[in-house]
């Protein structure tokens, strides 16, 4: 069952994100998952690249846009992206499952990976899901209708700070 309330400490955390990544407060203070968070997800591989967009203020030059910005993320080794069909071979990282807020980003447009069988992309189709970090920046979550988890990357040196997504 969906947490319907969020402790002090984890909507401080994801609205000083969401304030370090947009350089600007949040219309909603919180996003309360209306979702239960996953405990297991089934491996994609490497995550190679995530493709989003976003109303942030531009770091290069401190303009907020009058419409979404694309941007291209390209991850370093020892990040994993996983989805939520299938078989579910992996526990959810335990910093993942108890968080009770999360800081918006902007839209997942496209995801990639790379495994055994060779690379993957996983495309999104209007209208666009929800692309959201968790209040510690070390973990995105791709969320459809602010009610399904479709997934979730992780590790490495994965963050989320104010000039982006880095690692």
């Amino acid at each position: 069952m969906p947490r319907k309330y969020t402790t002090v400490r984890d909507e401080k955390l994801a609205v000083d994100k969401y304030r370090e990544f947009n350089s600007f407060d949040p219309k909603r203070t919180i996003y309360v998952p209306e979702f239960e968070m996953p405990t297991r997800a089934r491996l994609l591989g490497d995550a190679t690249f995530m493709n989003y967009r976003s109303m942030k203020v531009i770091p290069d030059n401190g303009v907020k846009p009058r419409s979404w910005t694309y941007y291209t993320h390209d991850h370093d080794p020892g990040t994993y992206i996983y989805a939520l069909d299938g078989e579910l071979d992996t526990e959810v990282p335990s910093f993942i499952i108890r968080t009770d807020a999360l800081a918006l980003l902007g839209q997942c447009v496209k995801f990639g990976w790379k495994n055994n069988d060779g690379k993957g992309e996983g495309n999104a189709v209007a209208p666009y899901p929800e692309l959201y970090a968790t209040p510690c920046g070390r973990a995105l979550l791709v969320v459809q209708n602010k009610r399904k988890v479709l997934a979730l990357t992780w590790g490495g040196n994965l963050a989320v700070e104010d000039r982006g997504i880095v690692g």
